[in-house]
């Protein structure tokens, strides 16, 4: 039954898109996070995300070229970056495993720079949001019930998804799951898709708690960060600092006490970094070690060994074998040995122009009653992006999907805001008819 209603909300979702173009392009970012062709054997194998994407750009090109944005130097660096990955895949040195991850991660870079072009008013910006997060339901929802059902646990595979595809892997999850949260306090207070106040604070407030589930229950470590990050720009934002700053204790506090043991364990096992006792969890040593060996990668190919270049390492640090092939685990690492410098200074630059464009339109729609929701879905963007900067640092995750339309979800931002401010500007003001126009023409 589940096969037959992932085909219709397929469909659905084609037969939209003609008479509203820009649902392609929210299709395709449904297919991108989801991986329908993972949930329906009808859908395995087909080219779901090609025709998606393809209706969605032909969609534009003819029937729906309009307020195209203007070009900044963020946008312009996700096209470079979309260049760049392919050319470094060129040169890769695990050529098989290069193009592997280059045939999704290249079209996720991509789309994110021509979603600007078809998400334009307040509308399909929410829309576009709300595609996003109602993605990702179909693993943090599983993740959420599922671990207040069993207490979750490290590895296991809780998700719809297959364990290593996406959102299905649970470190990936847990800071997907706390990165969407500041977005869906947002929808809770501007929402129009769902203008009833009580039913939108009860569907994203539950949004929020399932997303702590989800990420309490992969017992992933980066939640632990992510959430710290997270309840830090919580009270930065507060105007009550001091309730603010008590209430996160207080949840702190409660939350550590109701989280199962097998959490608290997993969590424990932080403090192994310098232990040579095998019992213990190695995986951060572990993970110092394929960062010195990204370094020294790095000077050796400046201009990257190509996607998955970690496959050819084999770190030893201390008298412990890691074993060959491990992972970045950071996306930054994970850029540079990739990607090399250059990518890795235009992935740096992708984040900062982001993070700097948000406090800008935070600047600008200050006090701008026709913009407020601007104003907080900005602090919301500045929010989820610092989260994101920081858990990012603990796994590689830098070409997952859902993180560049994070980035490209701002740009669409800060294009509506610089759009609704000029036309505010090229508004004639009214005159009142005792004050005569200064060119002595008649007050009309």
């Amino acid at each position: 039954m589940s096969d037959y209603y992932v085909v219709l909300v397929y469909l659905a979702i084609l037969l939209i898109g003609f008479a509203a173009p820009f649902a392609f392009c929210l299709g395709y970012v449904w297919v991108d996070i989801s991986y329908p062709q993972f949930l329906s054997k009808l859908l395995s194998g087909q080219p779901v995300a090609m025709v998606m994407g393809s209706l969605a750009i032909f969609s534009y090109a003819v029937f729906d070229r309009r307020s195209p944005p203007r070009p900044t130097i963020t946008w312009l660096l996700i096209f470079a970056m979309a260049g760049w990955v392919t050319l470094t895949t060129t040169w890769a040195v695990a050529p098989t495993e290069a193009w592997t991850k280059w045939s999704w991660a290249f079209k996720s870079v991509l789309f994110s720079a021509l979603v600007p072009l078809m998400i334009r008013s307040r509308v399909q910006i929410e829309a576009f949001l709300q595609t996003i997060l109602l993605s990702a339901t179909i693993a943090i929802i599983p993740y959420g019930a599922k671990g207040v059902l069993s207490g979750g646990g490290y590895g296991k595979a809780l998700s719809l998804l297959p364990q290593n595809i996406g959102l299905g892997e649970g470190s990936n999850l847990a800071l997907a799951a706390i990165t969407f949260i500041p977005f869906a306090l947002h929808l809770s207070r501007h929402s129009l898709i769902i203008p009833k106040r009580n039913i939108r604070m009860l569907i994203y407030y539950s949004y929020v708690a399932t997303c702590l589930a989800a990420a309490v229950a992969t017992a992933a470590r980066t939640a632990i960060v992510a959430v710290a990050v997270l309840a830090a720009t919580l009270w930065w934002k507060s105007r009550h600092k001091v309730v603010v700053a008590a209430f996160l204790a207080i949840v702190a506090v409660g939350a550590y006490h109701v989280a199962p043991d097998r959490w608290k364990q997993r969590m424990a096992t932080i403090e192994a970094v310098n232990s040579t006792d095998t019992k213990l969890d190695l995986s951060a040593s572990g993970r110092l070690a394929v960062w010195k060996w990204t370094l020294e990668f790095a000077q050796s190919h400046p201009f990257g060994g190509g996607f998955n270049a970690y496959v050819v390492n084999h770190p030893i640090e201390d008298g412990i074998d890691y074993g060959a092939g491990k992972a970045f685990h950071s996306m930054y690492f994970e850029v540079l040995g990739e990607q090399g410098y250059v990518g890795i200074a235009m992935f740096l630059f992708i984040f900062a122009g982001s993070i700097f464009s948000a406090l800008k339109v935070l600047r600008v729609t200050r006090g701008n009653p026709e913009l407020a929701w601007s104003h907080d879905l900005a602090g919301s963007a500045v929010s989820a992006l610092l989260v994101l900067m920081a858990g990012g640092a603990f796994i590689g995750i830098g070409f997952q999907p859902w993180i560049w339309y994070v980035i490209s979800l701002e740009i669409c931002l800060v294009n509506y805001v610089s759009r609704s401010r000029s036309a505010e500007a090229r508004r004639p003001r009214y005159v009142s008819p005792a004050q005569p126009l200064a060119t002595g023409a008649p007050a009309r």
